[in-house]
């Protein structure tokens, strides 16, 4: 969208943040999916909802460089709450 003042043609971002406001709401939906299957997993039929799949460098990797040591890790743990909280989120925000 461009708005005209003058000579100058402004350029407005109206939907700037929207990829920073989708990655919070799934982060938030996951989290919530997680906890909500946490409580659920004592339930009788309900205990799969809890299974995770871990994905990601599980071992952290090292980078030394003399001066200055480093060590990365990222993993993902995904369960069934935590995608049916992420997609429950969207479904919301849409």
């Amino acid at each position: 969208m461009e708005k005209k003042k003058g000579n100058e043609v402004k350029k407005t971002t109206k939907h700037k943040t929207t990829g920073r406001k989708v990655l919070i709401l799934l982060l938030l939906g996951g989290a919530l999916g997680a906890i909500i299957g946490k409580q659920l997993e004592t339930v009788q039929y309900l205990g799969w909802i809890n299974s995770t799949k871990t994905f990601g460098l599980t071992k952290p990797l090292d980078l030394d460089l003399g001066v200055i040591t480093t060590s990365v890790t990222v993993s993902f743990k995904l369960s069934a709450s935590s995608v049916m909280g992420m997609l429950t989120t969207l479904g919301i925000w849409n």
